[in-house]
């Protein structure tokens, strides 16, 4: 522990503070069982890693977000309990092979790097629960991505994808998909076969229309449709009795399925720049949402 401290420091020019907490810094390290259990290092202009890394055999989590980073020291793969690396805005053109040998890896966020394409052995990486591919110029989701079952978050924004493809359907554990600011014109309906879905993000896309098919994700807690092409919203929807989330600002709705008044644990409900005709019974379910502490932007009012 003491000589990877010593190497690190050396290239941060200052000492790597040890912390009981994380904070929004995010820089330093912690400590468990008298190892080094986890190092964040972000924004801190790192070309490179020491070797003595690979001698952290206690390290399960590592971030390296936002330096200038190339590449990682083979040593890097003899982290037998590493579970999370988070690679976010660095410069890797190639994803480096050490992370393949990564056997305890669950987490991987590689957003914001230059990557070219993806190398073969990242396919096999099945085990993962949490990817992240944001940023990353991608025109479409990659396909291999059908095997990766045993993913709960897969976060795909601001890329340049046009459709969601029918293999969505069998990633049934899924529970946070972040698809904002891409090129959706249609969603698939088979995201109606997600149940565990708590959080689903589509703004910024080109959405007219949703499949009805919400009824069937009962756990949905988020949902993010601002800044689409939608004119109306599905019935379904108000099949979504833990939804507490529903931002849809930035769209041209004229009005609500009457479904929505049996949406009851709403918070926030943000419509901002649709004309909506609300009804007498949406009146009053609006009035109880405030009347619990929801946040409510009605939209503009219709003509």
């Amino acid at each position: 522990m003491r000589e990877f401290l010593d190497d690190i420091e050396a290239l941060l020019g200052e000492s790597l503070p040890r912390v009981e907490r994380f904070d929004y810094k995010h820089f330093g390290y912690a400590c468990e069982d008298g190892e080094i259990s986890e190092i964040r290092l972000n924004n801190k202009k790192l070309e490179t890693l020491p070797p003595s890394i690979g001698r952290l055999s206690g390290l399960r989590r590592l971030d390296l977000n936002r330096n200038r980073l190339r590449a990682l020291p083979p040593s890097l793969c003899a982290l037998p309990r590493l579970e999370s690396l988070s690679l976010i805005d660095n410069r890797f053109t190639d994803l480096p092979d050490c992370i393949k040998n990564l056997s305890q890896l669950k987490t991987l966020n590689l957003s914001g790097n230059p990557l070219g394409d993806f190398p073969l052995w990242l396919r096999e990486k099945t085990g993962l629960e949490e990817l992240a591919l944001a940023r990353m110029g991608l025109k479409e989701a990659p396909s291999w991505l059908a095997g990766f079952e045993n993913l709960k978050i897969l976060v795909l924004f601001q890329n340049e994808i046009a459709e969601l493809p029918e293999w969505i359907g069998r990633l049934g554990r899924l529970e946070i998909l972040t698809l904002g600011g891409n090129r959706l014109r249609t969603l698939s309906p088979r995201i109606g076969e997600l149940s565990g879905l708590r959080e689903l993000s589509l703004y910024g896309n080109r959405l007219a229309s949703l499949p009805d098919v919400f009824d069937r994700l009962r756990n949905l807690r988020e949902l993010a449709l601002s800044d689409n092409g939608l004119s109306e919203l599905p019935p379904s929807l108000g099949s979504c009795a833990s939804l507490e989330y529903l931002v849809a600002k930035g769209n041209s709705l004229t009005r609500l399925p009457e479904s929505f008044t049996a949406l009851k644990n709403l918070k926030t409900l943000n419509l901002e720049g649709s004309p909506i005709s609300w009804t007498p019974s949406q009146r009053l379910w609006l009035a109880d949402l405030r009347s619990a502490g929801a946040i409510i932007n009605e939209g503009s009012p219709s003509e």
